[in-house]
């Protein structure tokens, strides 16, 4: 399997998908920062199926990998 930062190396296109509930926005510009590379994310709860649906539609992936969990990862 891979790993988001080995996709991302490949200059595949890789949207991630939170709630924020346990997180927040600035970790996502940090990593961008990190990895050195652009990846889209979207704020969004995966169970609300009507807006998930409008953004698998908006991104049509081709793959989907799901890390859950509301866990503090400092």
């Amino acid at each position: 399997s891979h790993t988001i930062i080995e996709l991302l190396n490949q200059n595949n296109e890789v949207l991630s998908i939170d709630n924020y509930l346990n997180s927040y926005e600035k970790v996502y510009h940090d990593i961008k920062e990190i990895v050195n590379s652009k990846f889209q994310y979207e704020a969004v709860d995966l169970l609300d199926k009507n807006s998930l649906l409008k953004v698998f539609e908006k991104f049509r992936p081709e793959a989907v990998f799901h890390f859950s969990g509301l866990k503090s990862v400092e």
